[in-house]
């Protein structure tokens, strides 16, 4: 059975905090994503971010790409710790 990995809130802040102090290359402005998910009427605590995307860069590592509903997808890069501790959930035929 696959599974899908996803970030809750919280975790979803932590990680972007350490890939700004980390200088990487891909990180985002996690108020304005806060704004824009409350404009839709979600509570950010409420929210599951499924990956959607993931690969290998720099050879040190994952650039990794979530979902938030109909906003655009958005990216963060991440050591492959972080990456690995991301919650997963099963998913697909048994």
């Amino acid at each position: 059975m696959a599974t899908i990995k996803y970030a809750i809130w919280k975790e979803l802040v932590d990680i972007n905090e350490r890939s700004i102090a980390d200088g990487r290359n891909r990180n985002i402005d996690i108020a304005k994503l806060r704004r824009e998910l409350e404009s839709l009427g979600y509570e950010v605590n409420d929210v599951k971010f499924p990956v959607v995307f993931t690969m290998d860069h720099n050879d040190v590592e994952a650039r990794v790409g979530f979902s938030a509903g109909n906003l655009p997808m958005f990216y963060i890069d991440m050591p492959y710790t972080d990456y690995n501790n991301l919650n997963s959930i099963p998913w697909g035929d048994e």
